[in-house]
């Protein structure tokens, strides 16, 4: 199942981990630790694990930063496992 290894090994690299509970975190692109969960983020979303969905992404006074609601479900290990 090399997709939900490389999950895996994405959530390990960014420190994000599936939970159940809704969660928001805002997302600094500027820098490295950001722009590396932004990335990941989208990327699931292109594969069709909604895990994570964009509310908001401005850029403002110098600052680029994106909002993401974060709702893990275990419907999203099942798509990870026929990837």
């Amino acid at each position: 199942m090399p997709a939900a290894k490389d999950f895996e090994a994405w959530c390990k690299k960014t420190r994000l981990k599936p939970d159940e509970d809704i969660s928001e975190i805002k997302l600094d692109l500027r820098s490295e630790a950001g722009l590396l969960k932004s990335t990941f983020l989208h990327r699931r979303t292109l594969i069709g694990i909604h895990w994570g969905r964009l509310i908001d992404a401005e850029a403002g006074r110098g600052t680029y930063r994106e909002i993401w609601r974060l709702i893990w479900s275990p419907d999203m290990s099942v798509g990870l496992a026929r990837r």
